[in-house]
């Protein structure tokens, strides 16, 4: 595999993850835009969505300089990127849940 044929596999994954990769990067955005005025929640927030876009951007990059340069097969590489993936994945969701119900009052609208 040559050094351009990884970058060009690389960048597809990217363009496939794009969707999700905008919506994280608005998501931080707007909590750092926020974490004066909602400190937890924009902590909670920026940690998840950065979670999400260290998974699909920086994850993929690393696997395919591994397999380039022979350190592992690919086979052990689609386990450990569906475990660690998934793994990542529903530390995010969850950080992403409480921040939704963090500091909300047992009063509201009853």
């Amino acid at each position: 595999m040559t050094d351009q044929s990884t970058i060009n596999e690389i960048v597809r994954e990217w363009m496939f993850s794009l969707p999700v990769l905008v919506v994280q990067i608005v998501g931080l955005v707007i909590a750092i835009g926020r974490r004066r005025e909602y400190p937890k929640v924009a902590a909670l927030v920026i940690i998840s969505c950065a979670l999400t876009i260290f998974t699909f951007v920086l994850i993929p990059v690393v696997i395919h300089v591994l397999i380039h340069i022979g350190v592992i097969r690919f086979t052990v590489i689609a386990v450990a990127w569906s475990l660690t993936g998934n793994c990542l994945a529903a530390v995010s969701a969850g950080l992403l849940i409480y921040a939704a119900f963090l500091g909300r009052s047992q009063n509201i609208a009853r």
